[in-house]
């Protein structure tokens, strides 16, 4: 899953990519798999400490002939009660993201 992860980070036509010198390695917070499916929070750091990355709301990935991919989510609504993002995804967000990909299983997300 983190290869995957990494795979979105590394290709610059990926709504992922940020330039970087060094090796990515994420630090998991959360992850739960389920059918094929998994969420994950996971914050990309790297060997090189110049690098930076911005913040992200977590991570939709599917399991596809046998190979995890990084699926695109739609985006997170803003919520004046929580500026600083901290319940992402919401139960709307879920509703959203579920919405897309009908198939992703709801315990999959973090219950808040």
């Amino acid at each position: 899953m983190m290869d995957a992860l990494r795979a979105a980070f590394d290709d610059r036509s990926s709504g992922y990519y940020t330039p970087h010198r060094g090796k990515i390695v994420f630090v998991v917070n959360y992850l739960k798999a389920h059918n094929g499916w998994a969420w994950t929070y996971a914050n990309p750091t790297s060997s090189d400490k110049s690098d930076a990355f911005g913040e992200f709301s977590g991570f939709l990935l599917h399991q596809e002939g046998g190979q995890w991919k990084v699926m695109k989510v739609p985006p997170m609504i803003n919520d004046p009660n929580d500026p600083e993002n901290l319940d992402y995804p919401s139960p709307k967000d879920v509703e959203k993201i579920r919405q897309k990909y009908p198939n992703a299983p709801a315990d999959i997300f973090p219950k808040h």
